[in-house]
Formats: C-alpha cells, sequence, structure tokens
C-alpha cells in the first residue's frame, strides 16, 4: 500500500496535483473499495467460476502463493528439480542484461535500436505469472506503439502512457458490467478463445466417448 500510494504521489507530482487532494482521494479510495470489493468478488463469485485452471478466470496468483507457502513451511526440498539453479542462472541473466542495457542507454542513449534489441527481464517474467495469453496483448500494444513512434515520436511520447493508462483502465472498468451481463444469463453471440492441444485432443476424445 505504502508503494502504491508513492506512486499516485509520483502521478500527482507530474500532473502538478495538491498532495493534500491526493491524500483525500486515497482515503476516499479506501473507504469506497471497503464495499465495492467485496461485491464486485461477489459478482464474480456468483456469475463466473473462480480458480478453475482452464476457465477464464483462472486466478493465476493463487497458485504462486500457495506454492511460496508450501515452500516456506517444508523448505527447498519440495522444490522441482533444478528449480534453484534455473532460477539462479535467470537472475544471473537478469542482472547481466539489465547492466549491458544501462550501459548501452549511457553510451547511445536510452531510445538508441541497441537498447530497444535487448529485451527487459520482468517483461518476460510477466507470462511467467499470469499466462502466456497475457503477452498476445502486449505483442499488439508493442506493434502499435512502434508504429506510433516511427509516424509522430513527439506525439507518442507524449500521448502513449495515457493511451495505454486509458486501455488498462477500461479493460477493468468493463469486468464488472461484464459479471452483472453473466449474472442475467446474457451470452456474447460469437466467443473466440484459445487452449493447449491437449485440451483440444482430450476434447475430441470425450466426444468420442460419447
Amino acid at each position: 500500500m505504502s508503494a502504491d500510494l508513492m506512486q499516485d504521489f509520483k502521478t500527482g507530482y507530474l500532473t502538478l496535483s495538491s498532495p493534500r487532494s491526493m491524500f483525500c482521494a486515497q482515503l476516499i479510495g479506501a473507504a469506497l473499495a471497503v464495499v465495492i470489493s467485496p461485491a464486485a468478488f461477489w459478482l464474480y463469485w456468483s456469475g463466473f467460476v473462480v480458480g478453475d485452471p482452464k476457465g477464464e478466470y483462472k486466478a493465476p496468483f493463487a497458485p504462486v502463493f500457495r506454492s511460496i507457502a508450501v515452500i516456506a513451511v517444508n523448505g527447498s526440498k519440495d522444490l522441482p528439480k533444478y528449480c534453484l539453479a534455473i532460477a539462479g542462472g535467470s537472475f544471473g541473466w537478469a542482472l547481466i542484461s539489465d547492466g549491458v542495457r544501462d550501459l548501452l542507454a549511457r553510451k547511445f542513449g536510452p531510445n538508441s535500436i541497441y537498447v530497444k534489441l535487448i529485451p527487459i527481464p520482468s517483461m518476460l517474467g510477466i507470462p511467467a505469472f499470469i499466462g502466456g495469453y497475457f503477452t498476445i496483448d502486449m505483442t499488439i500494444g508493442a506493434v502499435i506503439l512502434g508504429i506510433w513512434q516511427y509516424f509522430n515520436m513527439a506525439d507518442c511520447l507524449i500521448n502513449a502512457p495515457l493511451v495505454a493508462s486509458a486501455l488498462i483502465a477500461g479493460d477493468g472498468v468493463w469486468s464488472v458490467p461484464s459479471a452483472i451481463l453473466a449474472l442475467a444469463g446474457v451470452s456474447p453471440p460469437m466467443c473466440a478463445q484459445f487452449f493447449k492441444t491437449s485440451y483440444y485432443d482430450s476434447t475430441i476424445a470425450d466426444l468420442g466417448a460419447e
């Protein structure tokens, strides 16, 4: 919560907002969240299957925190084989990658093509927690951002954070009407979803058995 508050204060500083107004807004938001968060969770729980690994709302952080709790109690012996070696190698690669990226940024500038060709480790790690489907959104956004930068770099640098924030907020805002429509029994006329090959194989096998 402290980190989130400081992030909001930084945003307020960049937009020349009053720190006192920002703090009051935080108090109001915290008070509203006491009512809105349980209500939103009830909508999700009533309209969707939450926590199903094959469902739309997988609760991806639940198994992560469960694994952390198990390891904290039982120790590293419950980790998968070579897990520590892979984690140590990934940590070392992240340090080297970020170090090279910073050196190239100092020498050629932060917007240099040499800097952009080096992947950011934290971005590569996000799909490991949330799921591979998240990379599709990131890829589409990166393509749009690259085209925008090519045609109008100055406008992109100013407005890209605003557009990205609006898209993220819009996706979150729509989740509540989506839950309400699901409770009302309203289904979309068309729905596209991607599954692993094993899911298709098992589904075909089930249909054959029936």
